[in-house]
C-alpha cells in the first residue's frame, strides 16, 4: 500500500478538463467522467501514521 500512495495520487477532473480535452480532441458534446492518473510525486510525501488493525476493523460487533 506504501508503494501505491507513493506512486499513485487523485486530482479533480474539472481542473484539468481543458488540458485533457484539447490534445485529445474530445469533442465539447463528450464529457470526461472520470481519468486514471499515473505517475510520481514532485515532493516526497510525508509518511502517514499507522493506525492499529483492531480501530479499523472488527469482528461480530459494531
Amino acid at each position: 500500500m506504501a508503494l501505491i500512495d507513493y506512486i499513485l495520487s487523485r486530482r479533480s477532473i474539472r481542473k484539468y478538463e481543458k488540458k485533457v480535452n484539447q490534445p485529445l480532441k474530445i469533442p465539447d458534446k463528450w464529457k470526461v467522467v472520470a481519468l486514471l492518473t499515473l505517475g510520481y510525486p514532485a515532493e516526497q510525501p510525508k509518511q502517514r501514521k499507522k493506525k492499529a488493525i483492531e480501530k479499523m476493523f472488527s469482528q461480530n460487533t459494531y
